[in-house]
C-alpha cells in the first residue's frame, strides 16, 4: 500500500487514492450520503434558503470547532508515541492498513472534509444569496452530505486514539509485568 521508504508523504489527494479503500467502505460516507440525498428529497422548496442559512452557518461553527479538535487530537497521538510503540505499529498494520502512513491517514482525510465544509460554507454565505432552487437545493444536499461525514468522521477518530490508548497500555504492561 505504501513504499517501504517514501521520499515525502504525498499530498491528500494522491493519499487519498492510495487509501481509497478506507474511504469508499467507510460507513461514514454512506451515512452522510444518505442524509445528503434525504435533504434533496426532503426539503421543501419554501424551506430551501432557510435550510441554507443554518447549514451554512453549523458548515461553518461545527467544521471549524471540528478541525481544531482533529488536529489537536492527532498531536497528541504524535506525540504519546514513542520509538518503539511506532515501529510495532508500523509493522503489525503495513500489509493490511498501509502502516503508519495508513493509521495516520484518517486525520488527514477529515481535517480535509472539514476545510473543505468551511469553504464551500463561505462560498455559499458569499455568493448563493441569489442562488436559484436548484442550487439551494444542491449546496443543501452537499452541506448536510458533509457536515455529517465530518462529524462521524470526527467520531470514528476518537474511537481510534482510545484504540491507541488501550494498545499501548497493553504493550507497556507487557513490556513492563507488575512486581509479584
Amino acid at each position: 500500500m505504501t513504499a517501504d521508504k517514501p521520499k515525502r508523504v504525498p499530498g491528500l489527494l494522491r493519499t487519498s487514492i492510495l487509501f481509497k479503500d478506507k474511504v469508499l467502505l467507510s460507513p461514514d460516507l454512506w451515512i452522510g450520503a444518505l442524509v445528503g440525498v434525504a435533504a434533496w428529497i426532503l426539503v421543501p422548496e419554501t424551506s430551501l434558503r432557510e435550510a441554507l442559512n443554518g447549514l451554512t452557518s453549523a458548515g461553518l461553527a461545527v467544521a471549524t470547532a471540528l478541525v481544531g479538535v482533529v488536529i489537536a487530537a492527532l498531536a497528541v497521538v504524535v506525540a504519546f508515541l514513542d520509538d518503539e510503540f511506532i515501529a510495532l505499529m508500523d509493522r503489525a498494520t503495513s500489509k493490511r492498513y498501509g502502516g503508519m502512513e495508513g493509521q495516520l491517514f484518517p486525520f488527514w482525510f477529515v481535517a480535509g472534509l472539514g476545510v473543505g465544509t468551511i469553504l464551500l460554507s463561505v462560498g455559499a454565505i458569499a455568493f448563493a444569496q441569489p442562488a436559484s432552487v436548484e442550487v439551494m437545493r444542491a449546496l443543501v444536499a452537499v452541506l448536510s452530505f458533509l457536515l455529517v461525514w465530518t462529524s462521524l468522521g470526527v467520531l470514528n477518530l476518537v474511537g481510534y486514539i482510545h484504540a491507541t490508548g488501550v494498545s499501548r497500555a497493553l504493550y507497556i504492561r507487557k513490556k513492563n509485568p507488575p512486581d509479584k
